[in-house]
């Protein structure tokens, strides 16, 4: 895996990641990859957003990757990537005082290698899957 972080204003940071995957089982031999670019804007000390672009290309299921993505307080968003497709998340964070925090966290995920996502009882017939997330903090 490589990575590489680019300060391109005190207030924009990018991030470039890039993984090879290469599995092999006798001689059973599978491939894939991914690539993404985040970016990470702080509008002042009171918002933030984060967005993040993933492109992934994977011959199957054996050579899948992994990649966390920027998501609400205490919690993680790590999307298994399998097939050929894109994948963008984009999370804002706004501090209303010290007391209050809202956080907004949206995902889209598109394939363009098939028409249904996942199987059993979250299987989705479409080759897109979109999801959002609010959270909101209260401090005493």
């Amino acid at each position: 895996k490589e990575s590489g972080t680019t300060q391109l204003t005190p207030k924009l940071r990018l991030k470039t990641s890039a993984e090879e995957i290469l599995y092999h089982r006798g001689s059973f031999r599978s491939k894939g990859f991914w690539i993404s670019e985040e970016a990470k804007f702080e509008f002042n000390s009171h918002a933030t957003v984060t967005a993040k672009l993933t492109h992934f290309d994977t011959d199957d299921y054996y050579s899948r990757a992994y990649t966390t993505q920027p998501d609400v307080l205490y919690a993680m968003t790590m999307p298994m990537l399998f097939g050929h497709g894109i994948a963008a998340t984009a999370m804002t964070k706004l501090t209303i005082n010290r007391h209050i925090a809202i956080w907004l966290w949206g995902s889209f995920m598109n394939y363009l290698d098939r028409d249904k996502i996942s199987s059993g009882n979250t299987e989705l017939n479409s080759s897109h899957k979109t999801e959002a997330k609010v959270q909101m903090r209260f401090k005493l």
